[in-house]
């Protein structure tokens, strides 16, 4: 018998399986509005742009609850273990993905030219840039997050608040604030003052691991709200500026790193953690948690499982219906692929099982 207390756990961790899904659904929902990157001064990109700039925060949750979920990793295994784990689970599956990629960009989408040469090198090329498939950018992102999560995971726990927040402040400071703030004058910004205890996407698994474990009043929510606000504003209006007088969608407020997602994602994250999601889980908690061990799987072939819809009826990306719907249909139907995946023998582990 349960007792109240890991009730309440597992009521909390029930966020991360519920905000797994909504962020797996908003990265596909981000792919296909695609037709986004096609400025034009008409109604149809101004509606792209709102959407593109409402789901940005996505990417930047998953490295949250990546810091969440594994930096105590050493309460339950060792880093050889820690290493072999993330490499089977996410390795494996990116570079047998990835080789799927090169021969799809070539044979299939024509991303890459059809004499392309393929040999140990050019494969190691493609795969590590991920030529094939440009979304699988996140993966590089991701590993570099793994393998520093041994050195930040050293810090015992009773001093990682401390410490943690030390370096959140000050890389926030340094790599994103002063120099978005330098950009913002026209003015360059010295690299050498840049933070070299934590840079890249590192810094986004300290703050989910703080906001994890540190208890904020409403009135700090409520002020990160706001902040949260300001930097979408900051983003979609800021950029539907500059791209109307460039005629080209302008990057200037753009980026994960930047202030304006930063705050934003942040404010997302503290709304759904502090939000009671219990009726969610009563009326659909197992499908949900079902669905979220399907999220990795989702993440791999979805584009592929989107292009086909897009290639084979010829679906106009700039129709409000293609917007609005078709994450719905790539995304059910990735589901239906991914779980089908998993139950074939020996293939579960291509898929991240």
């Amino acid at each position: 018998m349960s007792t109240k207390g890991e009730e309440n756990q597992a009521n909390r961790f029930f966020v991360l399986d519920f905000l797994n899904v909504l962020c797996c659904i908003g990265v596909i929902w981000l792919h296909v509005n695609g037709a986004v990157w096609a400025f034009s001064y008409l109604r149809t990109w101004v509606t792209s742009w709102l959407l593109e700039t409402i789901l940005y925060w996505p990417v930047p949750l998953f490295f949250m609850m990546t810091g969440i979920k594994l930096m105590d990793y050493r309460e339950f295994y060792s880093t050889k273990d820690f290493l072999k784990r993330r490499f089977f689970k996410i390795g494996i599956p990116f570079l047998f993905w990835s080789v799927v990629s090169v021969f799809w960009a070539i044979y299939v989408s024509g991303y890459l030219p059809r004499d392309t040469k393929l040999s140990v090198i050019s494969m190691l090329d493609l795969i590590v840039n991920c030529k094939g498939m440009s979304i699988y950018w996140f993966f590089p992102a991701i590993f570099s997050v793994y393998l520093s999560i041994p050195f930040v995971s050293l810090i015992e726990r009773e001093k990682r608040r401390t410490a943690y927040l030390y370096v959140v402040v000050y890389s926030l400071l340094a790599n994103t604030v002063l120099p978005f703030v330098a950009a913002l004058f026209g003015k360059g910004f010295n690299a050498e003052l840049r933070s070299l205890i934590c840079s890249g996407y590192l810094v986004y698994a300290l703050i989910g691991y703080l906001l994890w474990h540190i208890k904020l009043t409403k009135g700090q929510r409520y002020a990160i709200y706001l902040t949260g606000v300001a930097g979408w504003a900051v983003r979609f209006f800021g950029g539907w500026y500059l791209s109307y007088q460039e005629n080209a969608v302008n990057g200037t407020f753009s980026g994960y790193l930047n202030v304006p997602c930063m705050v934003q994602s942040i404010a997302v994250f503290v709304f759904f953690m502090y939000a009671d999601l219990s009726w969610i889980e009563k009326k659909i908690g197992r499908l949900i948690r079902q669905l979220s061990s399907l999220s990795f799987g989702v993440y791999l072939v979805h584009f592929y499982i989107m292009r086909f819809f897009i290639d084979f009826f010829a679906i106009n990306m700039s129709s409000w219906q293609w917007r609005l719907t078709g994450v719905f249909l790539v995304y059910a139907s990735s589901v239906c692929m991914v779980a089908v995946m998993k139950k074939i023998p020996g293939f579960s582990r291509l898929i991240g099982s």
